[in-house]
């Protein structure tokens, strides 16, 4: 996902899926956003146990593709 510009913001064991060859695929994609030429986003998104830190704490300066990490 991050490879094509997108962020997940929603990553919690609920949303990981195993397949029967045992490829990790991550489901519900409601919350992903296209982030395009280095911007950041801004948005508080994602379910709050689960959320990053910038985030939570409302980072002036946004977040990226680590949020999901």
């Amino acid at each position: 996902m991050h490879g094509r510009g997108y962020v997940h913001r929603d990553i919690k064991p609920s949303n990981c899926l195993l397949s029967e060859s045992r490829y990790l695929l991550l489901s519900d994609l409601g919350l992903a956003k296209r982030l395009e030429g280095g911007a950041r986003a801004h948005s508080t998104a994602g379910t709050p146990l689960y959320m990053a830190p910038e985030i939570v704490h409302g980072n002036k300066t946004g977040y990226g593709f680590s949020a999901d990490m």
